[in-house]
Parts: structure tokens; C-alpha cells; sequence
């Protein structure tokens, strides 16, 4: 019997990045796999971004305007105007490998319990592509529980802009919080792999990461309010109910209010996670984060200047 052919809509959240919009969408329509529509939502744009998308003539093409309310609505709109099974994010200055579909495509078929699907991923720094590395390596199959693999000095297999989902799955978990702006991707990911199975193949990296895009997320200042620390409470029934997950984004969010405090700011936001967990459960270097946080950077910045020696 013929298989069905494969249709994905990919969408692609814009927000000022006239300068590299345009190769991102080249990126997908030189696809190997062309069975798609791209969506691109254009979330409030000065910069002329959305006059770059309308340069491009392909029926497969979309540009929905809206007025700005961030990532995670950008992303939301383009899952409720899409009209494929299976949704692609893919940010406006990152680059997916001209196979990337193909091979997503092959991980739905072969993994077709999955409501997640994500490959392999890399860096670029300074012009140059620097590939992560992943656990389990040499792997292509189901994520039987994410929460307990290694993480340390790994990449995040399930990174928004290398991942496939069933929009069935996303629209059943509410799709992004439109309240984060940073760390929003994140839990999307422990939203979606906490209510179906994952696939995941370390074998094939589809694209990498651009860190000298203009623009960038990660060097915008955020409020609190944005953030995925912010709404810990949110996680607090699953994180009762399953060890593992609680010790993971225990130790993530720990992580994120490091920075507060060592500025001994946002005292309420910090003191309030901080007593929802256990500290003794966390290994000694973030546990001295926590407790000493003057001392530990102290350390780090000693660290780094014997590492340039």
C-alpha cells in the first residue's frame, strides 16, 4: 500500500531580522523534501522585515502580520493558521541543512508512536559550525525517559528549531505560554514530552544554531516576568508526582536565578523558588552557587583565567 505523502507546515516566528530572513526561508524552500507550506508571522517588525518576506513568490508561502506580543504568540498564530499534521519552528536567522525535512519525514515513518520528532544540531561561532554533542550518541529511536539522561556537556535534543510536532499534541498542551519570552521553548518541550512519546536521532544534525545573528533573544534584556523561572509554581503537581523530572528542572531553574542572586536582586521571586526545593538533592557546585553565590563567581572568574593561560 502506498504510504500517504507528508505535508509540514513550518513556521517561522519574525521579529526584526531583515538581514537574515531571507536565507532562512531560502533555507526551506531549497529543501530536498518539498511538500510544505511556510507560515511566516511577522509579530510587529520595524525594521522592514516583512517587506524582505513579500519579496519571495512561492504559493507555498505565507506572511501573516500581527502586532507584537512576542515569541511564544508568534509561534501560537502560526500553529492556528496552519493546515498540516505535523508542525517545524524554525527561528528567522537559523539554517536547516537542505535534507532536514527528508530525514525528519523518515523519523515520523519510522517512529510513528512519537508526537515529537528532533535530530542532531551544531553551533555557528565566529562563521565557523561547531557540532554539539548529544546522549545517547549513534542513536536514532525513542526517548524512553528524557529525565534521566545525561546532560552534562550534551546538547538539548529537543531544541525548538530541530523538532517536529503533531499538531494535535501541540494544540492538546495549549501550544507556547504566551507569558515567557525566554526559556519558552524549554517548556513547550517538557509540556510536550510529558504528554506523549519523543523519537530522537543523534545520528544527523540538520542545522546549527547561528550565534552571530543580529538580534538575538539571548542578549535582549528580559523582566522576570518574562521568563520561565517566573512561573515555577506552574510545575509543581509533576514535579511531586515524577522524581525525575522534579531533579531536572529543579536544577534547571536553579541555574537560571543565579544571576539575581549574585545581584541580590528579585529577593521574593528567588526566595519563593528557593523554598520549594531541596537543595540537598542538587550536587556541591550548585549548591555553592546558591548558598555563596560572591564566592562561586569569584571561583568561576579565577577558572577562566587559569583556562587562558
Amino acid at each position: 500500500m502506498k504510504k500517504n505523502i507528508i505535508h509540514i507546515s513550518v513556521v517561522i516566528p519574525l521579529y526584526n531580522k531583515a538581514q537574515s530572513v531571507a536565507n532562512t526561508i531560502q533555507s526551506v524552500l531549497a529543501q530536498t523534501w518539498q511538500h510544505f507550506e511556510v507560515l511566516v508571522v511577522d509579530d510587529g517588525s520595524t525594521d522592514g522585515s516583512a517587506e524582505v518576506v513579500e519579496q519571495f513568490h512561492d504559493e507555498r508561502l505565507k506572511l501573516i502580520r500581527k502586532t507584537n506580543g512576542g515569541v511564544s504568540s508568534a509561534r501560537n498564530r502560526g500553529i492556528q493558521e496552519s493546515q498540516y499534521e505535523y508542525i517545524a519552528f524554525l527561528d528567522a536567522d537559523d539554517l536547516w541543512l537542505p535534507d532536514y525535512l527528508e530525514h525528519q519525514v523518515a523519523m515520523i515513518q519510522d517512529f510513528p508512536e512519537a508526537d515529537t520528532w528532533s535530530v542532531a544540531w551544531g553551533e555557528i561561532i565566529n562563521n565557523k559550525k561547531v557540532p554539539k554533542t548529544f546522549y545517547p550518541a549513534n542513536y536514532r529511536g525513542y526517548i524512553e525517559n528524557y529525565w534521566e539522561l545525561p546532560k552534562k556537556g550534551s546538547g538539548n535534543i529537543f531544541f525548538v528549531c530541530v523538532c517536529v510536532h503533531r499538531r494535535i499534541a501541540l494544540l492538546a498542551v495549549d501550544g507556547y505560554d504566551e507569558r515567557m519570552a525566554m526559556g519558552e521553548d524549554l517548556d513547550l518541550t517538557y509540556r510536550m514530552l510529558l504528554y506523549g512519546k519523543a523519537a530522537f536521532n543523534s545520528q544527523y544534525y540538520g542545522m546549527y544554531y547561528n550565534l552571530d545573528a543580529e538580534n538575538r533573544a539571548m542578549k535582549r534584556p528580559f523582566p522576570i516576568e518574562k521568563k520561565m523561572l517566573y512561573y515555577f509554581d506552574k510545575y509543581a503537581k509533576i514535579r511531586k508526582d515524577n522524581p525525575s523530572f522534579c531533579l531536572q528542572i529543579d536544577s534547571l531553574i536553579l541555574g537560571m536565578i543565579q544571576e539575581y542572586l549574585y545581584q541580590g536582586t528579585e529577593k521574593k521571586v528567588t526566595s519563593h523558588i528557593l523554598n520549594q526545593i531541596d537543595l540537598n538533592t542538587q550536587p556541591f557546585r550548585t549548591r555553592l552557587a546558591v548558598r555563596a553565590p560572591k564566592l562561586f563567581h569569584l571561583i568561576q572568574q579565577i577558572h577562566r583565567l587559569f583556562m587562558k593561560q
